[in-house]
């Protein structure tokens, strides 16, 4: 049977500290038309259950009211599909395309410069959260799950909890009730500015 992931808060609750930010860079990101918090979730490798745990995240912070939205880093030049219809709008010309279903509306741009920021100051509507799968070396707060057969040289920075798995294959475990409850009841804390992050612990 796998055991759960060792789940370590890499500081303390900071009440006196509510009423400034912590990190040196605020985690709400204010936008056109939002103020959300933004955390991140990481891996220092591949197939770590990243996407896994930030579904879960997003299951439970919607149920307890909250309005979530993410953005996802992907490691391939282009998200469209060569010679679908929307790609082939885009390599004739059009700045932006917008494609409508009974279901879904789905925005695609090239922006000369497409970043995390970039992303996040297209979000509409109001936020209370926004989670995002990837982007290492961004400002802003972030889990961490850590494997035990890869090293990274260079810490991540505004760590505010580490997950410590035993290898890819117990990604599982991240679905345990009671780990799940306290990372939300983290993140929570970080939109009060209650908890401050730290650079990933070194092995």
């Amino acid at each position: 049977m796998e055991r759960s992931p060792s789940l370590r808060c890499d500081n303390t609750p900071n009440g006196d500290r509510a009423s400034r930010h912590p990190y040196g860079l605020s985690p709400l990101w204010v936008g056109v038309g939002l103020l959300a918090t933004i955390i991140g979730v990481v891996s220092d490798s591949r197939k770590m259950g990243k996407t896994k745990l930030l579904v879960e995240l997003i299951r439970r912070l919607v149920k307890k009211g909250y309005r979530v939205a993410t953005v996802k880093h992907i490691s391939e030049q282009v998200f469209d599909t060569p010679s679908k219809d929307t790609w082939l709008h885009l390599n004739a010309g059009a700045s932006e395309v917008m494609a409508v279903t009974e279901t879904e509306l789905v925005r695609i741009g090239r922006p000369s410069r497409p970043s995390l920021e970039l992303a996040l100051s297209q979000l509409s509507g109001q936020y209370d959260f926004v989670l995002i799968e990837g982007f290492k070396r961004s400002r802003f707060p972030k889990i961490l799950i850590r494997g035990k057969t890869r090293r990274r040289t260079m810490p991540i920075q505004n760590v505010i909890a580490t997950l410590d798995l035993e290898s890819a294959e117990s990604s599982e475990t991240l679905l345990n009730n009671d780990l799940l409850d306290q990372l939300v009841r983290r993140l929570e804390l970080v939109r009060l500015g209650q908890t401050e992050g730290k650079p990933s612990p070194r092995r």
